[in-house]
């Protein structure tokens, strides 16, 4: 008689390795949650109708740089004690990890080697966005709600998700090209939702504030892009990986036409996607796998790219592939998530972080999903 077999379910691995993380934040004396801190705190002004942005003194390490409605999403939590409320918001980070595991079988089911090279490889940015308590996850989440949504046919609610992410996230917009060539009325029901949700601000700031407001989310924006524009958060972009390769070249260009740049090679690689893969989900992987190389973004908000990554990992377990597209995929992996800081060290990491490698990462596997054939004759499509 064989003995029975016990196995744990990979969401209770996955919820696990959260707590566990949480210990050593707050164990090491690390757990701050600082980008929480700062959603949490433009909550209380919002209803207030007070100043979102530019706040200093005590509190200018809680900057907010996103959208105003953003700000209401977090109203909950406003009246709960600092601590609690981290922890509440840990928690949830913690079950969006095992909302997006699950809404990634839908594309494939890893082995557990396969499965664990997916975690390491998006270890990294998953680590970042826990301990600062960043909407990357709600927002990729999010997406990914949506193209479920429009699965199954829920346009309406489909348009709804996303106009949320967008507003969190504009580079985020990319994701709409491919629902939208499929089904166009979802372009529509986004529309109809981003004004719903941006017009939230007047019964609290009247009209003239609220267009106060959004000028002041606008320079907010040009604010950031100025101040990290010489770190890694701008490094790793197309546009500052362009900018260190053209200044190597003698050619030199304002930061704004290199943004511009990078902007517009995401819309382009995005419509190469369209093109090339019409309706298969392989065209929205691609499209949010550029959200981060977009414009100036910390490491976390790299997490967008993990359906490419899951996807090509599920493609490599499907079939054999030639040994050039073997290694093409293991340098992609390597140098989008390979920047452990306890396994380098403090100076090589902040040299590989430096020099952009996890840009070039995420632009190798985005190369590798444009030029790999579905290991299927035909691959599912997102419906009518």
């Amino acid at each position: 008689m064989r003995p029975t077999r016990f196995r744990v379910p990979a969401e209770a691995i996955i919820l696990l390795a959260c707590a566990g993380y949480l210990a050593s934040l707050i164990a090491h004396g690390r757990f701050h949650q600082d980008d929480f801190r700062a959603y949490r705190m433009a909550a209380g002004e919002f209803v207030a109708g007070r100043p979102l942005y530019f706040v200093t003194g005590p509190e200018s390490p809680f900057l907010y740089r996103y959208a105003p409605p953003v700000a209401l999403g977090f109203l909950p939590f406003a009246g709960l004690p600092n601590d609690v409320a981290a922890l509440a918001w840990y928690a949830i980070d913690a079950l969006l990890v095992v909302a997006l595991w699950r809404l990634l079988r839908r594309e494939g089911v890893l082995k557990p080697a396969f499965a664990l090279a997916f975690f390491a490889t998006i270890g990294v940015t998953l680590e970042r966005e826990l301990g600062v308590g960043n909407v990357n996850l709600l927002g990729l989440v999010a997406t990914l709600t949506a193209i479920a949504l429009l699965d199954a046919r829920r346009t309406a609610a489909s348009g709804l998700a996303l106009a949320g992410t967008v507003l969190a996230k504009p580079p985020n917009a990319l994701a709409l090209l491919p629902l939208a060539r499929r089904r166009p009325a979802v372009a529509l029901a986004f529309a109809a939702s981003l004004a719903v949700l941006a017009a939230l601000p007047l019964p609290f700031y009247g009209a003239a504030g609220t267009v106060a407001l959004y000028r002041e989310y606008a320079r907010s924006l040009a604010d950031f892009q100025a101040t990290y524009g010489e770190t890694f958060k701008y490094h790793a972009t197309t546009a500052g990986l362009l900018e260190r390769l053209a200044g190597g070249a003698g050619l030199l260009l304002p930061r704004a036409a290199w943004l511009a740049t990078g902007a517009f090679v995401s819309l382009a690689v995005t419509a190469v996607a369209l093109v090339r893969f019409g309706d298969a989900p392989r065209a929205a992987w691609i499209a949010l796998a550029l959200v981060p190389l977009t414009a100036t973004a910390d490491t976390n908000v790299f997490v967008f790219a993990a359906p490419l990554v899951w996807w090509l990992l599920a493609e490599r377990q499907r079939t054999r592939w030639p040994r050039i597209l073997d290694a093409w995929l293991v340098a992609g992996l390597v140098l989008f998530g390979g920047n452990w800081h306890d396994l380098w060290g403090r100076a090589r990491s902040v040299a590989f972080a430096d020099f952009g490698l996890h840009g070039v990462g995420a632009w190798l596997l985005i190369g590798l999903a444009l030029a790999r054939p579905d290991s299927t004759s035909a691959s599912r499509t997102m419906p009518h």
